[in-house]
């Protein structure tokens, strides 16, 4: 969930980054501990394209469809806000305070 939440982080500065300056972005996480390894590299490694290091215009019209998607139904008045199922995940969350679960 971890690595997930820091992908699409890169991703929505890459985004922000590419339609700001009108310039190809490459996306990277830079994870300091593993920096010294050998095989270590920044850049993202897409396993189904077997390929790494994609500049964002590769993913920029499905990865905005999606961000697109995920915002409409945060902001549809229709779709009600529930909180997860499992709690478990609470303990970590840096949002619980605000829901209430702790």
């Amino acid at each position: 969930r971890e690595r997930q939440s820091n992908f699409i982080n890169t991703m929505l500065y890459a985004m922000m980054l590419h339609h700001k300056s009108g310039r190809e972005t490459q996306p990277a996480l830079y994870y300091v501990r593993k920096m010294g390894d050998a095989e270590y590299s920044p850049l993202l490694t897409d396993k189904s394209r077997k390929s790494s290091g994609d500049p964002y215009s590769t993913y920029a019209e499905l990865f905005e469809e999606h961000i697109s998607h995920i915002l409409g139904e945060i902001y549809d008045p229709e779709t009600p806000f529930s909180q997860c199922e499992d709690t478990k995940q609470c303990e970590m969350c840096d949002f619980a305070s605000i829901c209430s679960r702790r």
